[in-house]
């Protein structure tokens, strides 16, 4: 199995979050991180003050998000959260702008953090992967979706 497979499971996955602005979906996410103790409190806070230092660069490709702080900023291993949003949500990205899905992603070192990028990047180029993740409904659904985008487009 891949690390985007390993890393997946339904306990940080959410569908349909509400939130009424990006700290707020940053926050949601960081929830699922902290709950499935990846990371300390204080490394949400880090996300967000990131996006604050320096703008949205985190929107990575149209409707798709990816915060993240610095490994000692309270990372205790490496995770994923993935949400996806009930609205979209403008974070500031001109380009791609408003946000329907987000990756909340820690690492504690750097190889392993561009490992998880390498992989993602195999989702974020999908262009269908949006308009799936509109008809999902359940966790399992976005599981599924997630996978089965990285799986098809590794292989192509």
């Amino acid at each position: 199995m891949t690390m985007i497979e390993n890393l997946l499971t339904e306990e940080v996955v959410d569908v349909n979050i509400k939130a009424d602005n990006w700290e707020e979906a940053v926050i949601e996410a960081g929830k699922l991180l902290l709950k499935s103790e990846k990371i300390e409190e204080r490394y949400i806070e880090a996300m967000i003050k990131t996006v604050k230092e320096m703008g949205p660069y985190i929107v990575m490709a149209p409707g798709i998000a990816m915060p993240h702080g610095r490994p000692d900023s309270g990372v205790l291993e490496l995770g994923i959260s993935v949400i996806s949003l009930e609205n979209g949500i403008n974070f500031g990205s001109s380009e791609f702008d408003p946000v329907k899905l987000i990756f909340a992603i820690c690492a504690k070192e750097n190889k392993s953090h561009i490992e998880l990028l390498q992989d993602l990047s195999y989702i974020l180029d999908d262009d269908d992967l949006l308009e799936e993740v509109k008809k999902c409904t359940t966790k399992k659904d976005l599981l599924d979706i997630i996978i089965n985008t990285y799986r098809k487009n590794k292989t192509d």
